[in-house]
């Protein structure tokens, strides 16, 4: 009989996590079954990162999924509970923390009568009556999540998505000693002169109308914040006037909104004196004169500004596209498939809610599950079925790119002497902006040659300059 493998003292203990530290999660698990001290080497790893994504289960809810998205909703709800249970030997391990809890589901379906009163309604009109054990789990999850939120003392980030961040959640969040990192994404901020986190990272994205108001809002310190990116529409100005003139002397990396109004950009970027990275959107439309920013070296932005920084110390420029009239962002179809077996009711029991996990669930070949990036695979498929068989690519550049790509080859474009990397991010829609790749390759040397660029990016080829030739290579 064969002896059992002693995977461990194969190698040492640091190296085998430094195998593991980019595989994905369904991988980690896996390994976690291969043994005990396997488990005791994967179960922090596991462990680092939490999430509960409500948002994600609960789009598209409806009667052939249902079953499935209750039963993963409740291992949320049971793996949280036990967590908080186990003390501080888990506990601690948490490093991440991310949430999304929309205020109802959203069924897939054509929209209910005048007389239907809320969505629960519109599921029992589809035939799922169990929708509000949906609601239950969700209000089970949020609770206990905010209940125990202070436990997890080791927490460096925190990602919010439709939450109502008021004083007592802002109260938690000043308890976590290590937070470093905040993400508010369509966030209800209720304006509080509370204590000011010691963030190094601050994200503020869609947050609604309501939040803030015409108040300002006070969330972070400014004299720690390291990046900023400001993309929610109405509470950017709330939060710069909850700054009020304060300076940003460790502030390295910075990105808003496009109505960010100039004045306040300016006034932001004159408190900015270390500002590295500066990333405007791709529909930025105003011209301005930036001040000096002396230790800034990358600049995300539409091409017809990036000359507006000829004068600056750049080493690497990506151009953005201008977004295009109508943005095709999702496609979909109403099917109403039929269920192998009709379910009526469903039992949860907290004991055995990971017991019978599907085979999928926990295999090391499936990628990591994504509603998200499902539906947008799904509608670009339905969109290449709509429009047939695609042209050939056009054999010269046309639009934007081209021009500006062919003016930086001739010099007609000021640019930093010292610019090392060249990016251009090449959409998706409509096609007649992308080119053959020839044609890529041509104008990228071209421009390498005449202005001395050790690197070019068009979407996803990249050019380099090695030893002194110019090479494609892959980008990771």
């Amino acid at each position: 009989m064969l002896e059992p493998v002693q995977h461990l003292p194969a190698l040492p203990v640091e190296l085998w996590l430094r195998c593991w530290q980019n595989i994905s999660r369904r991988q980690l698990r896996r390994l976690s079954l291969v043994c005990r001290l396997f488990r005791l080497l994967c179960l922090p790893l596991l462990i680092e990162r939490q999430s509960a994504p409500i948002a994600a289960l609960a789009e598209g809810y409806d009667r052939r999924n249902w079953v499935d998205r209750t039963h993963r909703l409740h291992r949320v709800a049971v793996r949280l509970d036990r967590l908080a249970g186990q003390g501080d030997s888990h506990v601690l391990a948490v490093r991440h923390w991310t949430i999304s809890a929309p205020p109802t589901l959203q069924p897939r379906a054509v929209p209910p009568p005048p007389h239907t009163p809320d969505n629960l309604e519109m599921f029992k009109l589809l035939g799922i009556p169990p929708a509000d054990l949906f609601e239950e789990l969700r209000e089970r999850i949020v609770s206990k999540f905010f209940a125990t939120l202070g436990v997890y003392q080791n927490l460096r980030s925190l990602h919010l998505q439709r939450m109502v961040v008021g004083k007592n959640v802002r109260e938690i969040l000043a308890s976590l000693v290590n937070l470093e990192e905040l993400t508010l994404d369509n966030c209800d901020i209720t304006p509080s002169d509370g204590i000011l986190l010691p963030l190094q990272r601050l994200t503020l994205r869609a947050t609604g109308e309501e939040s803030g108001g015409d108040h300002p809002l006070r969330i972070a310190r400014p004299e720690t914040l390291t990046h900023l990116n400001l993309h929610a529409v109405a509470q950017t100005k709330s939060l710069l006037d909850g700054f009020a003139h304060t300076s940003f002397p460790r502030l390295r990396h910075l990105s808003f909104h496009p109505m960010l109004d100039v004045e306040d950009l300016l006034s932001l970027l004159e408190r900015c004196s270390r500002l590295q990275s500066l990333e405007f959107p791709s529909d930025w439309t105003t011209a301005f004169d930036p001040p000096p920013i002396p230790e800034l070296g990358t600049l995300q932005a539409p091409w017809d500004l990036a000359p507006a920084f000829a004068s600056y110390p750049l080493h690497t420029i990506t151009v953005l596209p201008h977004q295009a009239p109508i943005a095709i962002e999702d496609l979909s179809t109403m099917l109403f498939a039929r269920c192998h077996r009709q379910h009526t009711q469903l039992e949860l029991d907290d004991g055995t809610a990971f017991d019978d996990i599907p085979a999928d669930e926990i295999s090391d070949i499936e990628e990591e599950d994504d509603l998200w990036g499902r539906k947008l695979k799904r509608s670009k498929k339905l969109w290449s079925n709509y429009m047939g068989e695609e042209e050939p690519l056009p054999a010269t550049p046309t639009g934007t790119y081209g021009d500006f790509l062919r003016r930086v080859a001739l010099n007609l474009v000021d640019l930093p002497p010292r610019l090392a990397a060249l990016e251009m991010t090449l959409p998706k829609f409509p096609k007649e902006r992308h080119w053959s790749y020839d044609a890529q390759e041509e104008a990228a040397v071209q421009a390498m040659a005449k202005r001395g660029l050790r690197e070019v990016t068009l979407g996803y080829n990249v050019w380099k300059v090695v030893r002194g030739q110019v090479g494609k290579v892959q980008r990771g």
